[in-house]
Protein backbone atom coordinates (compact mmCIF):
# COMPACT_ATOMS: atom_id res chain seq x y z
CA UNK A 1 0.00 0.00 0.00
CA UNK A 2 1.29 2.91 -0.68
CA UNK A 3 1.98 6.26 1.15
CA UNK A 4 0.16 8.53 -1.61
CA UNK A 5 -2.98 6.05 -0.95
CA UNK A 6 -2.87 6.46 2.71
CA UNK A 7 -2.80 10.18 2.70
CA UNK A 8 -5.58 9.77 -0.12
CA UNK A 9 -7.56 7.88 2.19
CA UNK A 10 -7.19 10.15 5.08
CA UNK A 11 -8.13 13.47 2.74
CA UNK A 12 -11.71 11.42 1.94
CA UNK A 13 -12.21 10.59 5.65
CA UNK A 14 -11.87 14.22 7.04
CA UNK A 15 -13.91 15.05 3.48
CA UNK A 16 -17.10 12.78 4.40
CA UNK A 17 -16.41 11.98 7.51
CA UNK A 18 -17.00 8.24 6.88
CA UNK A 19 -15.88 5.23 4.28
CA UNK A 20 -18.15 4.83 1.28
CA UNK A 21 -21.14 1.88 1.81
CA UNK A 22 -20.81 1.12 -1.59
CA UNK A 23 -17.53 -1.38 -2.48
CA UNK A 24 -14.80 0.40 -3.89
CA UNK A 25 -11.11 1.57 -3.13
CA UNK A 26 -12.41 3.47 0.24
CA UNK A 27 -14.95 0.94 0.94
CA UNK A 28 -16.12 0.55 4.56
CA UNK A 29 -14.83 -3.10 5.82
CA UNK A 30 -16.44 -5.87 7.61
CA UNK A 31 -15.50 -6.29 11.15
CA UNK A 32 -17.03 -10.25 11.38
CA UNK A 33 -18.49 -11.99 9.17
CA UNK A 34 -22.26 -11.70 7.53
CA UNK A 35 -22.52 -15.61 6.43
CA UNK A 36 -22.66 -19.27 7.96
CA UNK A 37 -19.26 -20.00 6.93
CA UNK A 38 -18.57 -22.92 9.48
CA UNK A 39 -21.96 -24.53 7.86
CA UNK A 40 -20.91 -24.95 4.34
CA UNK A 41 -16.93 -25.12 5.08
CA UNK A 42 -17.60 -27.78 7.82
CA UNK A 43 -19.12 -30.18 5.21
CA UNK A 44 -16.03 -30.13 2.45
CA UNK A 45 -12.17 -32.09 3.53
CA UNK A 46 -9.56 -29.00 3.19
CA UNK A 47 -7.04 -30.61 4.91
CA UNK A 48 -4.14 -30.05 2.94
CA UNK A 49 -6.18 -27.92 0.67
CA UNK A 50 -5.48 -24.68 -1.62
CA UNK A 51 -8.00 -22.19 -1.29
CA UNK A 52 -8.61 -18.60 -2.64
CA UNK A 53 -11.03 -16.76 -1.04
CA UNK A 54 -12.92 -12.79 -1.03
CA UNK A 55 -11.21 -11.06 2.07
CA UNK A 56 -13.65 -9.45 3.52
CA UNK A 57 -13.45 -10.03 7.35
CA UNK A 58 -10.79 -12.60 7.30
CA UNK A 59 -13.59 -14.81 8.67
CA UNK A 60 -13.48 -17.23 5.44
CA UNK A 61 -9.66 -17.31 5.54
CA UNK A 62 -9.32 -18.38 9.26
CA UNK A 63 -11.94 -20.86 9.14
CA UNK A 64 -10.28 -22.71 6.23
CA UNK A 65 -7.07 -22.66 8.27
CA UNK A 66 -8.80 -23.81 11.17
CA UNK A 67 -10.31 -26.65 8.81
CA UNK A 68 -6.66 -27.80 7.96
CA UNK A 69 -5.79 -25.97 4.40
CA UNK A 70 -2.46 -25.42 3.67
CA UNK A 71 -2.67 -22.17 1.98
CA UNK A 72 -5.69 -19.73 1.51
CA UNK A 73 -5.00 -16.64 -0.80
CA UNK A 74 -7.68 -13.69 -0.26
CA UNK A 75 -8.15 -11.04 -2.95
CA UNK A 76 -10.83 -7.99 -2.58
CA UNK A 77 -11.33 -4.70 -4.87
CA UNK A 78 -10.87 -2.96 -1.16
CA UNK A 79 -7.15 -2.44 -0.10
CA UNK A 80 -8.18 -1.82 3.16
CA UNK A 81 -9.17 -5.24 3.23
CA UNK A 82 -5.79 -6.24 3.74
CA UNK A 83 -5.36 -3.99 6.80
CA UNK A 84 -8.25 -5.93 8.44
CA UNK A 85 -6.73 -9.31 7.73
CA UNK A 86 -3.27 -7.90 9.52
CA UNK A 87 -5.41 -6.58 12.57
CA UNK A 88 -7.22 -9.84 12.72
CA UNK A 89 -4.69 -12.16 12.73
CA UNK A 90 -2.43 -10.09 14.86
CA UNK A 91 -5.15 -9.10 17.69
CA UNK A 92 -5.82 -12.87 18.02
CA UNK A 93 -2.29 -14.55 18.12
CA UNK A 94 -1.90 -11.53 21.01
CA UNK A 95 -5.10 -10.99 23.41
CA UNK A 96 -6.92 -13.40 24.87
CA UNK A 97 -10.98 -14.51 23.77
CA UNK A 98 -12.59 -11.75 26.01
CA UNK A 99 -10.48 -8.96 24.84
CA UNK A 100 -10.76 -10.14 21.41
CA UNK A 101 -14.59 -10.06 20.77
CA UNK A 102 -14.18 -6.27 22.83
CA UNK A 103 -11.99 -5.37 20.30
CA UNK A 104 -13.68 -6.45 17.12
CA UNK A 105 -17.77 -5.12 18.93
CA UNK A 106 -19.24 -8.55 19.47
CA UNK A 107 -21.81 -8.24 22.39
CA UNK A 108 -23.52 -10.85 24.15
CA UNK A 109 -26.46 -11.19 26.44
CA UNK A 110 -30.35 -11.54 25.23
CA UNK A 111 -30.69 -7.75 24.70
CA UNK A 112 -27.06 -7.09 23.92
CA UNK A 113 -24.23 -5.99 25.64
CA UNK A 114 -22.10 -3.86 23.38
CA UNK A 115 -18.33 -3.14 23.22
CA UNK A 116 -16.63 -0.29 22.11
CA UNK A 117 -15.19 -1.25 19.13
CA UNK A 118 -11.19 -0.99 18.48
CA UNK A 119 -10.49 -0.10 22.31
CA UNK A 120 -7.67 2.11 22.90
CA UNK A 121 -6.03 -0.06 25.68
CA UNK A 122 -6.20 -2.99 23.73
CA UNK A 123 -4.87 -1.38 20.62
CA UNK A 124 -1.66 -0.44 22.59
CA UNK A 125 -1.13 -4.30 23.47
CA UNK A 126 -1.29 -5.01 19.52
CA UNK A 127 -0.02 -2.05 17.57
CA UNK A 128 3.92 -3.00 17.99
CA UNK A 129 3.04 -6.30 15.92
CA UNK A 130 0.87 -4.34 13.36
CA UNK A 131 2.70 -4.08 9.90
CA UNK A 132 3.52 -0.33 9.27
CA UNK A 133 0.14 0.39 6.90
CA UNK A 134 -2.08 -0.88 9.45
CA UNK A 135 -0.82 0.08 11.94
CA UNK A 136 -0.49 4.13 10.38
CA UNK A 137 -4.30 3.43 9.55
CA UNK A 138 -5.76 2.38 12.77
CA UNK A 139 -3.90 4.63 14.49
CA UNK A 140 -5.19 7.56 12.56
CA UNK A 141 -8.67 6.41 13.55
CA UNK A 142 -7.78 4.88 17.28
CA UNK A 143 -5.85 7.98 18.38
CA UNK A 144 -5.83 10.47 15.48
CA UNK A 145 -9.15 11.73 14.63
CA UNK A 146 -11.68 12.00 17.72
CA UNK A 147 -14.40 12.78 14.95
CA UNK A 148 -14.43 9.09 13.03
CA UNK A 149 -15.41 6.16 15.04
CA UNK A 150 -15.40 2.28 14.50
CA UNK A 151 -19.27 2.97 12.64
CA UNK A 152 -17.43 5.40 10.23
CA UNK A 153 -15.15 2.56 9.06
CA UNK A 154 -17.12 -0.57 9.62
CA UNK A 155 -20.19 -2.02 7.77
CA UNK A 156 -23.10 -2.00 10.80
CA UNK A 157 -24.30 -5.82 10.96
CA UNK A 158 -25.50 -7.76 14.33
CA UNK A 159 -22.40 -8.90 15.82
CA UNK A 160 -24.31 -11.33 18.54
CA UNK A 161 -21.79 -13.99 19.75
CA UNK A 162 -24.85 -16.36 19.91
CA UNK A 163 -24.69 -15.54 16.42
CA UNK A 164 -20.85 -15.58 15.16
CA UNK A 165 -19.95 -18.49 17.22
CA UNK A 166 -22.26 -20.62 15.16
CA UNK A 167 -21.13 -19.51 11.95
CA UNK A 168 -17.45 -19.47 12.64
CA UNK A 169 -15.26 -22.15 13.74
CA UNK A 170 -12.98 -20.12 16.11
CA UNK A 171 -15.29 -17.86 18.49
CA UNK A 172 -15.80 -20.03 21.71
CA UNK A 173 -13.06 -19.52 24.35
CA UNK A 174 -11.71 -23.54 23.72
CA UNK A 175 -11.77 -22.72 19.75
CA UNK A 176 -10.37 -19.82 19.66
CA UNK A 177 -7.25 -21.21 21.63
CA UNK A 178 -7.01 -23.51 18.28
CA UNK A 179 -6.84 -20.55 16.20
CA UNK A 180 -4.27 -19.20 18.00
CA UNK A 181 -2.06 -22.24 17.58
CA UNK A 182 -3.33 -22.58 13.95
CA UNK A 183 -2.71 -18.99 13.11
CA UNK A 184 0.53 -18.90 14.56
CA UNK A 185 2.78 -19.14 11.40
CA UNK A 186 0.11 -18.10 8.97
CA UNK A 187 1.06 -15.42 6.53
CA UNK A 188 -1.51 -13.10 4.42
CA UNK A 189 -1.24 -13.51 0.87
CA UNK A 190 -3.41 -10.71 -0.73
CA UNK A 191 -4.13 -10.07 -4.34
CA UNK A 192 -6.06 -6.01 -4.75
CA UNK A 193 -8.46 -6.97 -7.64
CA UNK A 194 -12.28 -6.81 -8.07
CA UNK A 195 -13.62 -9.84 -9.34
CA UNK A 196 -14.19 -9.26 -13.00
CA UNK A 197 -10.33 -8.89 -13.62
CA UNK A 198 -9.17 -11.68 -11.02
CA UNK A 199 -9.28 -14.49 -13.29
CA UNK A 200 -6.68 -12.77 -15.62
CA UNK A 201 -4.37 -12.40 -11.86
CA UNK A 202 -4.52 -16.15 -11.31
CA UNK A 203 -2.20 -16.80 -13.71
CA UNK A 204 -1.42 -20.71 -13.61
CA UNK A 205 -2.29 -20.71 -10.12
CA UNK A 206 -5.22 -23.42 -9.53
CA UNK A 207 -7.16 -24.06 -6.29
CA UNK A 208 -9.19 -26.92 -4.67
CA UNK A 209 -11.95 -24.33 -3.41
CA UNK A 210 -12.90 -20.81 -4.44
CA UNK A 211 -15.29 -19.05 -2.27
CA UNK A 212 -17.18 -15.81 -3.31
CA UNK A 213 -19.38 -14.92 -0.69
CA UNK A 214 -22.22 -12.91 -1.77
CA UNK A 215 -20.53 -10.99 -5.02
CA UNK A 216 -23.33 -12.73 -6.68
CA UNK A 217 -25.83 -10.20 -5.05
CA UNK A 218 -24.27 -7.47 -6.28
CA UNK A 219 -23.62 -8.36 -9.86
CA UNK A 220 -25.85 -6.34 -11.50
CA UNK A 221 -23.72 -3.32 -10.44
CA UNK A 222 -20.90 -4.89 -12.11
CA UNK A 223 -22.94 -5.37 -15.49
CA UNK A 224 -25.55 -2.94 -17.24
CA UNK A 225 -27.43 -5.79 -18.65
CA UNK A 226 -27.66 -9.39 -18.64
CA UNK A 227 -26.03 -9.84 -15.51
CA UNK A 228 -26.26 -13.10 -14.97
CA UNK A 229 -24.75 -14.01 -18.01
CA UNK A 230 -21.94 -11.81 -18.08
CA UNK A 231 -21.60 -13.66 -14.21
CA UNK A 232 -21.79 -17.15 -15.66
CA UNK A 233 -18.58 -16.34 -18.18
CA UNK A 234 -16.76 -15.13 -15.32
CA UNK A 235 -17.73 -18.49 -13.23
CA UNK A 236 -16.65 -20.33 -16.05
CA UNK A 237 -13.42 -18.19 -16.40
CA UNK A 238 -12.74 -19.18 -12.59
CA UNK A 239 -13.34 -22.90 -12.71
CA UNK A 240 -10.27 -23.15 -15.31
CA UNK A 241 -8.57 -22.57 -11.87
CA UNK A 242 -10.14 -25.11 -9.92
CA UNK A 243 -7.94 -28.50 -9.24
CA UNK A 244 -10.28 -31.70 -10.18
CA UNK A 245 -13.07 -32.00 -7.73
CA UNK A 246 -12.44 -28.65 -6.87
CA UNK A 247 -15.29 -26.83 -5.73
CA UNK A 248 -16.51 -22.85 -6.14
CA UNK A 249 -19.14 -21.14 -3.68
CA UNK A 250 -20.69 -19.30 -6.34
CA UNK A 251 -23.04 -17.03 -4.57
CA UNK A 252 -24.88 -17.29 -1.09
CA UNK A 253 -28.60 -16.43 -0.88
CA UNK A 254 -29.84 -14.58 2.45
CA UNK A 255 -32.91 -16.47 3.76
CA UNK A 256 -34.82 -12.91 3.95
CA UNK A 257 -33.45 -9.45 1.84
CA UNK A 258 -34.71 -6.15 3.76
CA UNK A 259 -37.61 -4.67 1.90
CA UNK A 260 -35.87 -2.32 -0.86
CA UNK A 261 -32.57 -4.07 -1.15
CA UNK A 262 -30.73 -3.52 -3.83
CA UNK A 263 -29.54 -6.93 -4.64
CA UNK A 264 -29.25 -8.62 -7.99
CA UNK A 265 -31.89 -11.33 -9.92
CA UNK A 266 -29.04 -13.89 -8.60
CA UNK A 267 -31.39 -14.91 -5.59
CA UNK A 268 -34.29 -15.79 -8.12
CA UNK A 269 -34.66 -19.14 -8.69
CA UNK A 270 -36.26 -19.17 -12.17
CA UNK A 271 -34.45 -16.10 -13.12
CA UNK A 272 -31.05 -18.49 -11.72
CA UNK A 273 -31.80 -21.69 -12.81
CA UNK A 274 -31.12 -20.00 -16.85
CA UNK A 275 -27.75 -19.74 -16.65
CA UNK A 276 -26.63 -22.13 -13.61
CA UNK A 277 -28.97 -25.05 -14.31
CA UNK A 278 -29.36 -27.39 -11.32
CA UNK A 279 -27.63 -30.48 -13.63
CA UNK A 280 -24.35 -28.53 -12.87
CA UNK A 281 -24.70 -26.17 -9.88
CA UNK A 282 -25.73 -27.31 -6.51
CA UNK A 283 -27.53 -25.75 -3.69
CA UNK A 284 -26.72 -26.65 -0.03
CA UNK A 285 -29.04 -25.36 2.88
CA UNK A 286 -27.33 -23.66 5.91
CA UNK A 287 -28.81 -22.49 9.41
CA UNK A 288 -29.87 -18.64 8.28
CA UNK A 289 -27.86 -15.41 9.04
CA UNK A 290 -30.86 -13.78 9.42
CA UNK A 291 -33.15 -15.95 11.49
CA UNK A 292 -32.40 -19.53 12.80
CA UNK A 293 -35.69 -20.51 12.00
CA UNK A 294 -34.89 -20.18 8.21
CA UNK A 295 -32.42 -21.57 6.04
CA UNK A 296 -29.56 -19.55 3.83
CA UNK A 297 -28.70 -21.16 0.42
CA UNK A 298 -25.43 -21.64 -0.95
CA UNK A 299 -25.15 -22.53 -4.66
CA UNK A 300 -21.98 -24.68 -5.67
CA UNK A 301 -19.79 -25.78 -8.50
CA UNK A 302 -17.76 -29.06 -7.90
CA UNK A 303 -14.96 -29.60 -11.07
CA UNK A 304 -15.93 -33.28 -11.91
CA UNK A 305 -13.34 -33.10 -15.12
Amino acid sequence: MTKEYLEELKKYLLKNGKLDPDFGPYSKMYSMTTENIAGFLNNLDLKDKNVLTVAASGDQRINAYMLGAKNVTCFDINPLTKLQLNLKDTTLKIVNFEKFINFFGIYSGKYGSYYKYLDKEIFKEIKNDLDEDTFKFFDYIINGNQNIGSHDIYQSFDNNLDLLKNMNNYLTKDSFDLAKQVMSKKKIDFIKSDIKALPDKLGNNKYDLILLSNISDYIHLMYEDRSLYYYRELIDGLIEHLNLFGTIQVGYIYSNYHKGNDTSNFKYKDQRLKYFPTREFHTMQVDSYNNRCTKDKIITFQKLK
